[in-house]
């Protein structure tokens, strides 16, 4: 999360970091990706960023998760979410997607954080709500807990993104195909 900090910061110069962290990210490897390089492009010094952010990491966290509650917030329903890939279709610009595949080529241990940290309580809790708005409709067995169903969502993410990673499946249409249906076939 960022610090009181960054959220008394001007929005221009918010807009700059997000701008910076976006392009760096999406055109660069994420391990080629520096605090020099995110600060040159967003006009800011080294020191001023670990003010607003503990590291690297965090940072790119709070933007995929910023995008995550994006689209969450405007998920019409859980199934929506199995079988499409809803976010790079209907909520987010060009660019936020561009940034959201970057998790694609994140490395384990900031795919762990981005999915179990602090920062995934929002998404966890609108996943949540339509999981239980789908078991209420019955369309979702109620066999299982709410939560039980949300971890198993959450934890197939997360490792269909390190099996894309380990496997080098690049093509973006592969990779969210086999996304798609991999939660399909587990949970429909």
């Amino acid at each position: 999360m960022p610090t009181s900090l960054y959220f008394s910061l001007p929005e221009e110069k918010r807009d700059r970091i997000k701008k910076a962290v976006y392009d760096e990210y999406i055109n660069k490897p994420y391990d080629k990706v520096t605090i020099r390089t995110l600060t040159e492009k967003a006009g800011i010094s080294n020191g001023s960023l670990y003010r607003y952010f503990e590291s690297k990491d965090k940072m790119y966290i709070y933007f995929a998760n910023e995008l995550a509650d994006k689209v969450y917030g405007q998920l019409p329903d859980i199934y929506t979410y199995l079988i499409t890939d809803f976010y790079s279709n209907t909520v987010l610009s060009p660019e936020e997607n561009a940034f959201m595949n970057t998790l694609f080529n994140a490395p384990d241990e900031v795919l762990k954080k981005y999915y179990f940290d602090e920062y995934s309580k929002n998404h966890i809790a609108a996943l949540e709500k339509q999981v239980l708005d789908m078991q209420e409709s019955g369309r979702l067995s109620k066999e299982w807990p709410v939560h039980l169903y949300t971890h198993l969502l959450i934890t197939t993410s997360f490792n269909l993104f390190i099996y894309v990673n380990k496997n080098g499946i690049t093509d973006p249409e592969e990779r969210q195909n086999l996304y798609i249906k991999a939660k399909s076939a587990m949970f429909l």
